[in-house]
């Protein structure tokens, strides 16, 4: 927590500093110049308040340089001062109450008098700091008696989605939001880990024949009754078994080579400025180093499958498991552990889920674009579902739900994120941002700008005409997708020239 006083004009600005390392904390008073320095007076020189602007660290630091620390920026179209306290009452039940606020610059602002504490304060998680803006009434007093009663909260109740649940496992996983893009956004890693199934968009090249397959099926145009049904259920039923099973592991020998492939691929588009042979082993290398640090983090998992020659059984051990002789776990026949040949590395489920079930990519994408903005503070919140009513709220039916909602420097962000320009209910954002009012709606399409993603812009623009609302659209980059051959392995700095 910081203390800063601005000094005159012959005068160096005042800082006092002090070190919390609870969740809870008082600051302490600390006067301001003229009245520390002003003697004793029988007249009351040293009564009156002040203002005092708390400028508190972040734990939870989303800084992508290894020499910049976050700080708390609290945005002023979002209520999040209550998350660390509530209004206070200086001196007893005769002083007065005070009600913090945000300044201009995002910190909190107490007040503070002559011989009194300053309230506790809570450092809040940032799912904790969303739900007080959302569903916390307000806090302010009417001007005037009559004047009507408190305004009520924004929503009733949010709850995280599947979606929020696994992007939340899937960041922890890697090691956070930037060690996740330098693993899912890597061109290399990216196309095997597309290559094992983890794309959202698998099979969708087979989308248009299984659409005129059902209109043939179904000539009449609806769905009539229980035979057209079963037409329906047989065309599914046999697309299911058109789709390729994908493979189930990765090879080194076969990941060298496609390394390899990828290598020279990349450098016949890009010059060289030194001769390849001074960095040709360095980037070589860097295959199998990726390979240990996604290991580590759970995101692969290394063993050896092997067939039983007895029931043709495809058998999985993982190298924790390996021992002299391996079982099989059909039949049980034992076959010599191997001492030759390569390791397989199967994708961790939870990651192939996320990635092809629930679209994890595009929002890894799109908070790796939005933490790039931010120079002091950066937090968001993950995918939740919103509840407007008690109604809504016991039966488990949400009214609405939030990709993302981000903070960057004070700028509140209420973010739609989708893999590709499809499925996109302009109104259902519109509505929901003017309900929650941030200070801008983006919607972040995993795609190449295009003349269709533009009138999405304008389409949202119409939608929140009027609302004080700036629209804005994200979309793919040649930055975004890191092509380089050096691959991720968890060592990586950035540095950031103060």
């Amino acid at each position: 927590m910081r203390h800063v006083e601005d000094g005159g004009g012959f005068q160096t600005r005042d800082w006092h500093e002090t070190t919390f390392s609870d969740e809870t904390f008082r600051p302490p008073l600390i006067a301001p110049r003229h009245i520390r320095g002003a003697p004793s007076s029988p007249f009351g020189g040293h009564r009156g308040t002040w203002a005092l602007d708390v400028d508190i660290e972040r734990t939870n630091d989303y800084s992508r340089f290894n020499n910049v620390q976050h700080h708390w920026r609290l945005p002023r179209s979002l209520r999040i001062t209550s998350a660390f306290t509530r209004l206070y009452q200086l001196g007893g039940v005769t002083g007065p109450l005070c009600v913090p606020r945000v300044s201009e610059e995002g910190l909190i602002t107490l007040y503070g008098a002559q011989n009194v504490q300053l309230p506790e304060l809570r450092v809040p998680t940032d799912e904790v700091a969303f739900s007080y803006a959302l569903c916390l009434p307000r806090d302010w007093q009417p001007f005037a008696p009559g004047r009507g009663p408190l305004q009520n909260s924004l929503v009733l109740e949010i709850r995280p989605s599947d979606k929020g649940r696994y992007l939340t496992a899937l960041t922890h996983l890697s090691g956070g939001i930037h060690r996740s893009r330098e693993i899912f956004l890597n061109k290399f890693w990216k196309e095997q880990l597309e290559f094992l199934g983890a794309s959202p968009s698998a099979g969708e090249d087979r989308l248009p024949e299984l659409v005129r397959r059902l209109q043939n099926r179904l000539r009449s145009g609806a769905i009539q009754g229980q035979e057209d049904w079963e037409r329906i259920g047989r065309v599914v039923l046999g697309e299911a078994r058109a789709v390729g099973v994908p493979p189930q592991y990765l090879r080194f020998d076969h990941l060298l080579a496609r390394f390899e492939e990828f290598r020279n691929g990349y450098w016949s588009t890009h010059a060289v400025a030194t001769p390849r042979e001074q960095w040709d082993e360095q980037e070589k290398r860097s295959l199998a180093r990726s390979i240990q640090y996604l290991c580590q983090r759970e995101i692969l998992h290394q063993g050896h499958e092997w067939l039983c020659p007895r029931c043709n059984n495809s058998n999985w051990v993982r190298i924790d498991a390996i021992r002299k002789s391996m079982v099989c776990e059909v039949c049980g026949a034992t076959k010599p552990a191997p001492v030759a040949g390569p390791w397989h590395f199967r994708l961790n489920s939870f990651v192939l889920d996320g990635l092809r079930a629930h679209g994890m990519l595009a929002y890894l994408w799109c908070l790796s674009r939005l933490s790039g903005l931010a120079h002091t503070c950066f937090f968001f919140l993950e995918p939740h579902e919103l509840f407007f009513t008690t109604e809504s709220a016991y039966a488990g039916r949400a009214d609405a739900e939030i990709d993302l909602m981000v903070v960057t420097d004070g700028t509140v962000r209420l973010c739609e994120v989708k893999t590709s320009n499809q499925n996109i209910s302009i109104e259902k954002l519109a509505g929901l941002a003017r309900r929650i009012r941030p200070d801008i709606a983006t919607l972040a399409i995993m795609e190449p700008r295009s003349g269709a993603i533009d009138r999405r812009l304008e389409q949202l623009r119409e939608a929140l005409n009027g609302s004080g609302i700036e629209a804005e659209i994200i979309t793919l980059d040649g930055n975004d997708i890191d092509d380089g051959p050096n691959l991720p392995t968890g060592t990586s700095q950035l540095i950031k020239l103060l």
